[in-house]
């Protein structure tokens, strides 16, 4: 079984750069962005393809064609793993049958994941964050599922695009669970809660229009009323939904 680490990073000159055996990573494919021109780079059990273009869902899908491994682990240039990651990544699959497994990533003094064994639905893959994400090539592959590329940094809507990702899985009935053990760790020190601004607020109002078109208002209240301590500083309720209403008309005209 080849474990294989799916990386995106940008604006690199050489692999080593990424001080990849350090962060106990011994084999990668790396997607880098914002380059003058395409281009392939190997060294070890590393390969590189540059390209001269932007956003994160666009990297994950160029990640997607290049990928090799029998199971693959989505993550960036600055998230390092344990030197038992792979292992308990091999033992995972061979002790379950699912085509995707979510596991803990550990971000400063915080463990962010589940505490427990289950199984994902369309709701609870809502938590979900894209170094948490690792899957079986072969059912993305035969399935063709991508990366929804007007969602994540670097696109339209600036994040969301990891939960659109899982949902096409679920639409195509694999199988997705967790299992609460951390594999990799974020370098941030301490976390400051969720950032409220025009972007994100947009960005939230596409993905729940997009995920969930038919019980939209639903969400559009859930975040309104219970996210309305983090943004009441600088917007009202109504400026709000407001908003967020506008990031659903946004993503309607781009789909025309």
């Amino acid at each position: 079984m080849k474990v294989e680490m799916l990386i995106s990073s940008c604006k690199l000159n050489k692999i080593k750069e990424l001080s990849l055996e350090k962060k106990n990573i011994t084999n990668a494919i790396i997607v880098n962005q914002f380059m003058p021109k395409e281009s392939v780079q190997k060294e070890k059990n590393y390969i590189m393809y540059s390209y001269n273009e932007k956003g994160i869902a666009k990297s994950r899908n160029r990640l997607l064609e290049h990928m090799t491994g029998d199971i693959e682990i989505i993550t960036d240039d600055d998230i390092s793993f344990n030197k038992n990651s792979v292992e308990i990544i091999e033992k995972a699959y061979k002790e379950n049958d699912a085509d995707i497994i979510i596991f803990n990533l550990k971000k400063g003094n915080e463990i962010i994941g589940k505490n427990k064994k289950m199984i994902y639905n369309s709701l609870s893959i809502m938590s979900i964050c894209s170094c948490q994400i690792t899957f079986r090539s072969e059912s993305i592959r035969k399935n063709n599922i991508k990366f929804d590329e007007k969602f994540g940094i670097g696109s339209t809507f600036i994040s969301g695009e990891e939960n659109i990702f899982l949902d096409e899985c679920l639409k195509h009935n694999l199988k997705i669970i967790h299992i609460p053990l951390v594999i990799n760790n974020h370098p941030e020190e301490e976390t400051t809660g969720e950032i409220w601004n025009d972007k994100v607020i947009k960005s939230k109002g596409a993905l729940m229009y997009r995920l969930h078109r038919k019980t939209y208002i639903i969400f559009l209240m859930y975040f309104a009323i219970l996210k309305h301590k983090q943004y009441k500083k600088n917007y009202s309720f109504f400026k709000f939904i407001k908003i967020f209403n506008k990031g659903k008309k946004e993503y309607k005209n781009l789909n025309k």
